[in-house]
């Protein structure tokens, strides 16, 4: 091996080396941060969301729970998706009554 190859698989190692020890730092930035949506989809839901379960994943904020009427089911739905930071929103969000009167 040369001295050049020896300088480079170091430099590779030690690169390598510093992305595994920041990977940590990086997932905990982003549970700090679904943490935080999932709070504020919660305030934002208000009265909607009292039987409504939250949780967020990299962004994705899924709900389930059931409603008595199909329009705040939805109305639950938009308002997740209106939260700041939300990717997408899997809702899962069972209603009693239509309420479009059928």
């Amino acid at each position: 091996m040369t001295m050049k190859t020896i300088i480079n698989t170091a430099a590779a190692f030690t690169f390598a080396f510093i992305v595994m020890l920041s990977l940590p730092a990086m997932a905990g930035a982003a549970s700090s941060n679904d943490a935080a949506i999932t709070t504020q989809v919660r305030e934002t839901l208000g009265y909607l969301g009292k039987n409504i379960k939250v949780k967020t994943v990299d962004g994705r904020v899924f709900t389930q729970g059931n409603m008595s009427y199909a329009e705040d089911a939805n109305r639950a739905e938009w308002a997740a998706r209106r939260v700041p930071g939300v990717q997408s929103v899997n809702a899962n969000i069972g209603y009693a009554i239509n309420s479009g009167g059928q």
